[in-house]
Formats: C-alpha cells, structure tokens, sequence
C-alpha cells in the first residue's frame, strides 16, 4: 500500500488544450511586435526616391569612369592615417565629393570635398577617433567637366 496517499492526475481535455495553444500564440506574437518597436532599421538613404530619379545620371557618371584611361587610385595610409586619391594624369580641374560610408551605422558616415587645381594627387586625413573596420569610399567627382563616379571598400 501506498500510505493512503492518493495521486489525482488533472485530465488535459480539448478545451483546455486550445486555451493553451492560444496563449502561447498571443504571448509570442506580443513579444514579436515588443521586438520589432525596438529595432533599429535606418534608411541607407533617406531620399533614395529622389535617387531614383537621378538613376540616369548616376549610371552616366559611372560608366564614364569605366571609360577612363587610368584608373583613380584610392587607398588608406596607416602611418598617415589618411586615404590617398590619384587620379588620371591627363585630368585637369578635379572638384567633387568623398563620402566615407559605413554600412553598420549611418551616423559614422564622413564628409570631403576634393579641390585639385595642380597635381592629381589629394589626401583626406582621417579623425583619429575613427572607428577601425569595413568602409566604403564613394568618389562623386568631375574633372574637366566631365563627371565621374566610383566606390571602392577599404578596411581601416
């Protein structure tokens, strides 16, 4: 005998079954939208409609890159800790942009502006306080009227 001690198995029954499942459904459908409210997704570019319009131009500018004798040459100096631009020989009168993207976090983006009258070497020195890690760098340039425009990654 068992002492007299009697065990009641509770009895799992359909309706109790349902109520069960429904609860788990709705705990996590909550905790799905607590999630995603808290979720953090930037816009690479906040007006990529306006982009999209100017898609002609952007794809002219690129393929007149393509087009170029010599390549623009773009790389990071970790000793000057700056990124060193040479641009065609035959290239005269170079204005334009460099936009330094980082793709983990649009707040550590960088801004320059490239004004090259003589030579057709330029160097941006970088903030010492930049984040090591993947970057690209978008060259948005034009030299003898022409524009041009490039990307190229770097690791810093």
């Amino acid at each position: 005998m068992d002492g007299g001690k009697k065990i009641k198995h509770m009895k799992l029954n359909w309706g109790i079954g349902i109520a069960i499942f429904y609860i788990c459904f709705v705990t996590a459908m909550i905790s799905v939208v607590i999630k995603s409210c808290h979720n953090q997704s930037d816009l690479v570019k906040e007006d990529y409609y306006q982009l999209d319009l100017d898609y002609e131009d952007h794809r002219q500018k690129k393929m007149n890159a393509k087009l170029l004798p010599e390549n623009v040459a773009i790389e990071y100096d970790k000793h000057s800790h700056s990124i060193s631009l040479s641009f065609p020989d035959s290239m005269n009168q170079i204005s334009g942009d460099i936009h330094l993207f980082r793709p983990s976090d649009k707040y550590l983006d960088m801004h320059y502006s490239i004004d090259v009258l003589n030579q057709n070497n330029f160097n941006v020195i970088l903030d010492k306080d930049i984040l090591h890690g993947l970057w690209e760098v978008r060259l948005d340039w034009s030299g003898d009227g022409v524009p041009y425009y490039i990307n190229s990654k770097i690791i810093i």
